[in-house]
């Protein structure tokens, strides 16, 4: 599946990804 993405649209995905686990996360500062 991973395959079929390019590396810099799987890197932006994961980033994309780990910004909105971060700005939802419960203990955010």
């Amino acid at each position: 599946m991973a395959s079929t993405l390019g590396s810099r649209e799987f890197f932006f995905m994961s980033l994309s990804i780990w910004r909105l686990r971060l700005w939802f996360s419960p203990n955010r500062v």
